[in-house]
């Protein structure tokens, strides 16, 4: 059987969709970059997330930044082999990727990665996907920045395909005619895709389990909320990623930041936390900052104690 792939993103028409449940799910973005990096860090945050009721565990995603992102970037364990790494490591908790620049990977050796880190895992496995936003990046591996949104689009036809036990595929870049792909994982690899504007969202509806903003206000959740359920009548989950930082009262111009995040007290936080969810957050990621490995255990363990409990 042939799949032609590079399907346009079309909208279905007046539908409604139920977006989330009552339980909001709490996870932390490991340090696989930055100032904390290390295998000693990366194994400390996994016995603490296990021990203390997070539900996920992230890495996230640079192959050649260039130097102007050295900090925090530069210095990036790669992010499937760290959640392989994780996989022996842990049990339970659920271990994703936030984002993984899909333009910038090769299907097919994506997938058998992927794959082989939800059998590895039993089924824990969660995949972020983006577009990509640095040019030099895309430089730098001779890959096409201006086309990256035909490649993505493709790429996660054939990735979910592969995934099925197919092979035979034909499109724009890819075009395979005799493979075998195998072993496959018994359930099927959730996909969420970041990002915060329209295409994100028209992908989450279209391919995905949900959609994964990143530093996103309030506001912005509840206006992606309200066009998820125009496009879909899946059940899809939004995952946010937001920074964490613990201060005595929180300064009172969020609403002015690039990027939002979670600041203040524990009251505060907890009362921030609250406001997402009522706006369509289902989980959310927390960056603790590019900080020390010691900073992070720390206000991790403060997270888990003082705040997941009030959720």
């Amino acid at each position: 059987m042939e799949s032609r792939c590079f399907l346009p993103i079309q909208e279905p028409s007046s539908i409604k969709g139920i977006l989330f449940s009552n339980k909001l799910k709490i996870g932390f973005c490991l340090p696989n970059y930055g100032k904390a990096t290390s295998k000693k860090a990366l194994d400390e945050c996994a016995e603490l997330a296990e021990k203390m009721n997070y539900e996920h565990l992230w890495t996230t995603d640079h192959l050649l930044i260039p130097e102007e992102f050295a900090s925090p970037y530069g210095k990036c364990l790669e992010s499937l082999s760290t959640l392989a790494y994780l996989s022996g490591k842990t049990e339970n908790v659920s271990l994703g990727t936030s984002i993984i620049i899909l333009p910038l990977r090769e299907i097919v050796l994506f997938a058998k990665q992927a794959a082989t880190i939800q059998i590895f895992s039993d089924n824990r496995l969660m995949l972020g996907l983006g577009a990509g936003w640095n040019e030099m990046e895309f430089h730098n591996l001779r890959a096409d920045f201006d086309g990256r949104g035909q490649y993505y689009d493709e790429g996660v036809q054939l990735f979910r395909w592969l995934l099925k036990g197919n092979s035979e595929f034909k499109g724009d870049f890819y075009s395979i005619t005799d493979g075998v792909f195998g072993p496959l994982p018994r359930k099927e690899i959730p996909l969420f895709f970041g990002g915060n504007g329209g295409p994100s969202l028209r992908r989450a509806a279209k391919f995905g389990e949900g959609w994964h903003p990143v530093g996103a206000s309030p506001e912005e959740i509840r206006k992606g909320s309200e066009r998820l359920q125009k496009l879909t009548d899946k059940k899809l989950r939004i995952i946010a990623r937001l920074a964490v930082n613990f201060k005595e009262k929180a300064v009172k111009q969020r609403e002015n930041k690039d990027r939002h995040g979670l600041d203040g007290d524990t009251s505060e936080i907890i009362s921030q936390i609250k406001e997402y969810g009522r706006d369509g957050v289902t989980d959310i990621a927390c960056y603790f900052g590019d900080v020390s490995a010691d900073k992070i255990l720390e206000s991790s363990k403060k997270f888990a104690e003082e705040i997941i409990p009030s959720l």
